[in-house]
């Protein structure tokens, strides 16, 4: 495209074909001048050996209607000395994360829509109009961002920084929702008259809960609806050799959502997928995410390392988490694959397998890995791994799958219930591992009255005449939006699920809005947030059914627990709670010290037996955020904190031994506890209970 020409592109471009041959073909786009008229992607085809390449060296490109410039196409950038104009219609989104840029390139940015770019800039970008985001933290001052009166800076990528952005004081500057959670850091910034400018910005486009800290404008989130965390202890600590070595560097430069690693031997020039033969030394000195896409293909490769170069890059000194994500195929390792605070997401389709020959290792050096698999990923360990972190694998209801925990030795060990598909759920009980809602615990009879109306529900726990965990649908049957986050300065990871629940489900009043944050910290913490809006009252009570056996094996009948409760609540032959809360002194519902849970499990007492068995509401002792229960196997405890006034312990009673769980693996009656962190059972029907509405 030059001169005065015109390309007309409504639906896209697919470049690329099979190729094949000695010589490997190139598709190219070249636009030295002109216009390209942008209604759709453009993509590069599947398969092949082949190049795929875009050049904008001049003219004007309008994005006409939502597009992507894939970042699997080897090259996308702008020339030396070229100046070049993007145009976004209004409402629509153009995302070119790869976009990379020569020397003395300038970019103006025109149009209402919004445009999306990776960490590069180019030295001289002027946003006219409309709306622009960095997909990943990138330093602002490393080419000259203006914006004009009217403009919008978004900041969707953690610890964005700058010294100044002529013409901000004209604009808005408002931040991505999907990063707020826990603490993190938005901007940095060593002028304090830079950084009160952006904080005025964010407060006056409606953020809340940020504020100046240093060089940097921090973001606390609010006092949540609820908020559990489970502490996983060994003791001791384990030595962790530093491997080095490997011969190419991979240099990131897109956005996860994007799905590609930029690859090349010097600073992003030339692309490489990696063979079986190669060892692999991926640099996070340049971006703090990368992504890869195998086009649904198996790669082998020997070695991989996540590290941080201190010799280069703006990342010298932020020695913290990285993220390394797949997406369509296996990336398999038959060697070493070490870490250095990372976190390795398999997204749906992507799976890492590590070999029965690989001796991979993490955590070593006192840092700290994470590793999540997402609906459809996978994470294999078929050899010999040596960690000193937890593992927790969820789908996409929130469902805890896997939750592997070290002991003092490293030896890692799954502690709760899981399946390998849906199918598993559906064959034994749907609330596993699940996120529980609309109200957790038993609504006697299945039914309540709220502000003088009375409701009925079904009541999906017909032995007890009781609705359970929200009804026949409950939140845990539900599949939930889901988005992971991470802060490189408080180190943590996690995933953020919401959805919205309509007014008249399940029998209850109001639409509902909830969000659910799991969050893994350097402590070896799994820490769960529940928050929740709604648009007229409605009782909630939201909690999380994970499952525990700290062996691993066996039952839990020999493990020990203590709860820091003083009272429980005595229940009828339907579990519904009659009178008030009763001293546990003297019954075998006194946990205050640690006992066997079997070993007073089938004591006569009339109201234990009614479980039959642990399955009733402690009255936990203080109030705010506190330790309330730990429960302690051979080699390895986990510590309950909340906020909540109850602490459900159901002892497995209904587990069968004839069901089987993940990997054909048989499930044994009592075999697994939970300790649900709750408001008291049939809350809406008591009033001198502390209200849920």
């Amino acid at each position: 495209v030059e001169n005065s020409g015109t390309l007309n592109l409504p639906q896209g471009l697919t470049l690329g074909g099979t190729g094949g041959g000695a010589t490997k073909p190139v598709y190219r786009i070249y636009q030295s001048a002109g216009t390209i008229n942008l209604g759709g992607s453009i993509t590069r085809a599947s398969g092949g050996w082949s190049d795929y390449e875009l050049y904008l060296s001049g003219g004007t490109l309008n994005a006409t209607n939502d597009a992507t410039i894939s970042t699997t196409l080897k090259s996308v950038a702008m020339t030396n000395d070229t100046s070049f104009t993007i145009s976004v219609a209004d409402g629509k989104t153009l995302t070119a994360m790869g976009l990379t840029f020569g020397e003395r390139t300038h970019l103006t940015k025109s149009g209402p829509g919004t445009l999306k770019l990776g960490s590069a800039l180019p030295s001289d970008l002027s946003v006219q109009g409309g709306v622009i985001t960095f997909g990943s933290a990138c330093n602002l001052g490393d080419g000259v961002l203006t914006m004009a009166a009217g403009s919008t800076l978004v900041i969707s990528a953690l610890g964005l920084s700058a010294t100044s952005v002529p013409g901000i004081e004209n604009a808005s500057v408002t931040v991505d929702g999907s990063l707020l959670a826990g603490t993190c850091v938005l901007f940095e910034s060593d002028s304090a008259e830079f950084l009160s400018v952006v904080l005025a910005k964010l407060e006056a486009s409606g953020v809340t809960g940020v504020h100046i800290d240093g060089n940097r404008i921090v973001y606390v989130d609010e006092v949540p609806h609820a908020s559990t965390v489970f502490a996983w202890k060994n003791e001791g600590t384990c030595d962790y050799s530093n491997f080095r070595g490997g011969t190419y560097s991979w240099y990131g430069f897109t956005d996860p959502a994007s799905w590609l690693i930029g690859v090349g031997r010097e600073a992003n020039t030339g692309g490489y997928i990696p063979s079986e033969d190669d060892d692999i030394f991926v640099s996070a000195s340049f971006r703090p995410i990368f992504a890869i896409d195998l086009g649904g293909f198996r790669r082998k490769v020997r070695n991989l390392e996540l590290n941080i170069d201190a010799s280069t890059g703006k990342y010298t000194n932020q020695a913290g988490y990285r993220q390394f994500n797949i997406r369509n195929g296996t990336l398999e390792f038959s060697g070493s694959f070490t870490n250095v605070r990372a976190e390795v997401v398999a997204k749906a389709a992507g799976k890492f397998v590590f070999g029965r020959t690989s001796a991979a290792r993490f955590g070593y050096n006192g840092a700290e890995d994470y590793f999540i698999a997402e609906s459809g990923g996978e994470i294999d360990f078929l050899g010999a791994v040596d960690f000193h972190i937890m593992f927790i694998d969820v789908d996409a209801g929130g469902k805890v799958v896997n939750l592997l925990v070290p002991d003092k030795n490293g030896k890692l060990v799954d502690v709760t219930i899981g399946f390998d598909d849906v199918s598993g759920w559906e064959k034994t009980d749907p609330y596993f591992g699940a996120i529980i809602g609309r109200v957790g615990n038993r609504i006697a009879d299945g039914k309540f009255t709220l502000d003088g109306k009375a409701y009925t529900l079904a009541c999906n726990d017909s032995d007890h005449n009781a609705t359970l965990h929200g009804g026949k649908r409950g939140w845990d049957a539900y599949v939930w939006n889901a988005k992971t986050f991470a802060c490189d300065k408080t180190n943590v990871v996690g995933i953020k699920f919401s959805r919205s629940f309509p007014d008249g489900e399940e029998g209850f009043p109001g639409t509902v809005n909830a969000e659910v944050t799991y969050t893994i910290t350097p402590e070896n913490t799994w820490r769960i947030d529940y928050k929740a809006t709604t648009d007229k009252a409605t009782p909630l009570n939201m909690t999380q059914h994970v499952y525990f056996n700290m062996n691993g094996e066996g039952t839990i009948l020999d493990q020990e627990l203590q709860i820091d409760a003083d009272k429980y609540l005595a229940v009828d032959s339907n579990l519904k709670p009659v009178g008030n809360p009763v001293s546990v002194a003297g019954t075998p519902f006194d946990f205050r010290e640690f006992h066997k849970v079997g070993e007073r499990i089938n004591d006569p007492d009339k109201v234990l037996q009614y479980g039959p068995g642990y399955d009733h509401n402690w009255c936990l002792n203080g109030t705010g955020f506190r330790k309330v229960a730990t429960f302690k196997g051979d080699a390895r405890a986990v510590e309950v904190w909340t906020d909540q006034p109850g602490l459900q312990f159901y002892a497995g009673n209904f587990i069968k031994d004839e069901w089987t769980m993940k990997d054909g693996r048989p499930m044994k009656y009592r075999g697994w506890l939970a300790l649900e962190t709750q408001h008291y059972p049939n809350t809406p029907n008591r009033p001198d209970f502390e209200s849920i509405t």
